[in-house]
């Protein structure tokens, strides 16, 4: 999975989802066990392999929260994934944040489908919407205001531009 489909490990934040205390994660060491956790559950679904590569991966996206990505959407994902049957697919973990989306993220995803069905080739409604910070939200949401064949572009740009200035590199475990 790509970084921009992916989610990261986290811990907990405040109620705006943009913010934490430390970030989700905590220290680098809890971020590391988290993310071990994930990619032993997965291993033990045969939906991944256990290396440490896949640990890294999830380790090195350690500063796309809070600046990023919600902490509490983070942090609820991650949770979720630790402990998912394995017979289950993880999008009962995404589907499990619905709790921890703001107002604003309500309103970009609203947007987003607003744009979708008023342009039909729009393809600009980015799988890790239920990730991102309230901050990132407001300036995706911003980009749907513009011309349906250039909002797609903005958005990816602007999240791109994002993940690139919190120094967010990796992907998360995710196993299927």
């Amino acid at each position: 999975m790509l970084l921009v489909e992916g989610v990261a490990c986290g811990g907990t934040a405040g109620t705006s989802g943009a913010t934490g205390t430390g970030g989700a994660a905590g220290s680098s060491s809890d971020w590391r066990q988290r993310c071990q956790k994930v990619v032993d559950q997965n291993a033990l679904c045969a939906k991944s392999s256990r290396d440490s590569v896949a640990v890294e991966s999830c380790v090195a996206t350690q500063s796309c929260v809070p600046a990023v990505w919600s902490a509490n959407v983070v942090d609820a994902s991650m949770t979720c994934l630790a402990v998912l049957a394995c017979n289950h697919p993880d999008d009962e973990c995404i589907s499990a944040t619905a709790s921890q989306q703001t107002p604003t993220k309500q309103a970009l995803f609203t947007a987003c489908q607003t744009k979708a069905t008023a342009c039909p080739s729009f393809t600009g409604c980015l799988e890790t919407l239920f990730l991102v910070s309230d901050e990132l939200a407001l300036t995706l949401r911003a980009c749907l205001e513009q011309a349906c064949d250039a909002a797609a572009s903005c958005m990816l740009n602007e999240y791109l531009r994002a993940l690139t200035a919190a120094g967010c590199a990796g992907e998360l475990p995710f196993g299927g």
